[in-house]
């Protein structure tokens, strides 16, 4: 009986410890700015019950003759290869479904110009992986979000 008592008391303070250290995450916590597996940064935002992400910043911004960069690789649909890449919408129609996870959405590879479905698991407030399907092929992408800076007195 006393071997019992033991391990119930083992198992509750496990339990307690384990929800103690555990992160509490908030459907929001999504928003904000995502640095890619690219560099380049994406901005989640949310329109009703749906996260969506456009692109705010680009690591190579123009060509090399000062034009500003388009979806040029566009495969999916000719009319849109001359978008511009800076604040086009990559990130689409996800909905947040349980604990951590965003399911159901799609994402636009402007490397590959093509659209994939997707979905996203937060790891922490900083650190996401979304994985992407393409027909039968998948990988998992890891993004970190993009560090506030912090303003600095002038002297």
């Amino acid at each position: 009986m006393m071997k019992i008592k033991n391990l119930l008391l083992v198992f509750a303070f496990l339990f307690f410890v384990s929800n103690s250290f555990s992160q509490k995450f908030n459907p929001d916590d999504l928003l904000g700015r995502w640095v890619t597996h690219s560099g380049d940064v994406v901005k989640i935002f949310k329109k009703g019950n749906m996260y969506y992400g456009k692109i705010v910043k680009l690591v190579k911004p123009l060509y090399k003759n000062g034009v500003p960069r388009h979806d040029a690789r566009n495969k999916e649909d000719a009319s849109k290869k001359k978008r511009l890449l800076m604040g086009l919408e990559v990130l689409t129609d996800l909905k947040y479904s349980k604990k951590n996870r965003y399911t159901n959405g799609t994402i636009y590879s402007v490397g590959l110009g093509k659209t994939g479905k997707c979905a996203i698991t937060l790891v922490n407030k900083n650190k996401l992986k979304m994985k992407v399907k393409k027909g039968g092929l998948s990988r998992t992408l890891t993004w970190k979000r993009k560090k506030r800076r912090t303003k600095t007195a002038k002297k």
